[in-house]
């Protein structure tokens, strides 16, 4: 029937494999992963002095058909509630995160309702400028920590990286 068997082979077993998962079972491996919101972070000062207290903006845009879960989810519940994490020493955190009011949803994969962000959301956190932070570009680094779901799954606990610039001046 066939006079290369050896085509038929790497046909059969390459390409009706790749063929199948590609087109009839497309969505049936759906990724638990979403793409990461976008994110924009500012401080609302340019420029500080030591020992002065700003504010650090996140906003968060989650991805279409997914949300985030709102600070004010307990771990206890099940989610990981979004947060700020901090890595530099020059920015004291101050009082505690603060968030735009969220969207409270009966939460299929936990069997509870709980706080979450569909839309664009912000985050602020106040921060002092440590005693002996040096003058110039010290750059607040940080991670947004999150868990992202959609109706039918959630992701594992994600992190993503965020930068803010902010100038310490002594002679302020």
């Amino acid at each position: 029937m066939f006079r290369n068997s050896g085509l038929w082979l790497a046909a059969t077993f390459l390409l009706a494999p790749a063929l199948l998962w590609g087109q009839g079972f497309s969505g049936f491996l759906e990724t638990t992963t979403p793409p990461p919101p976008k994110t924009y972070v500012e401080f609302d000062h340019y420029t500080a002095k030591v020992g002065e207290i700003v504010t650090l903006t996140v906003r968060v845009f989650p991805v279409t058909g997914w949300y985030l879960y709102s600070i004010l989810v307990s771990p206890a519940d099940g989610p990981e509630p979004t947060r700020i994490v901090t890595s530099t020493a020059t920015h004291l955190a101050v009082g505690v995160l603060q968030e735009t009011q969220p969207e409270w949803v009966e939460d299929e994969a936990f069997g509870v309702k709980l706080p979450v962000h569909r839309q664009a959301f912000v985050l602020t956190q106040r921060f002092k400028i440590a005693e002996g932070a040096k003058s110039g570009v010290q750059d607040w680094k940080g991670e947004l920590h999150f868990q992202s779901c959609n109706q039918r799954i959630c992701a594992p606990l994600q992190r993503l990286a965020l930068t803010a610039p902010l100038e310490v001046d002594q002679d302020l």
